[in-house]
């Protein structure tokens, strides 16, 4: 596969969903997350971390780990 577009896919997503973009990301630049965040219906929320490149930065990582802490205790 030489081209993956997730934006054609989210739209599908029925999950929550969490995504996190770096604004200085060459790989998966802002504007594409910001597509398929935006092709999402279901319940998201974004992490912007303006410094981040194509990696995961400890305030994404705690972004996610406190997602899934929340949606742990919701559904006890």
């Amino acid at each position: 596969m030489r081209y993956f577009d997730a934006t054609n896919f989210a739209r599908r997503i029925q999950a929550e969903a969490i995504f996190s973009v770096g604004f200085i990301d060459v790989v998966c630049q802002p504007t594409t997350v910001y597509a398929a965040y935006n092709s999402v219906q279901g319940k998201k929320q974004i992490v912007n971390v303006p410094e981040m490149p194509h990696a995961i930065w400890p305030q994404a990582t705690e972004a996610f780990n406190q997602a899934i802490r929340e949606h742990i205790a919701q559904n006890r």
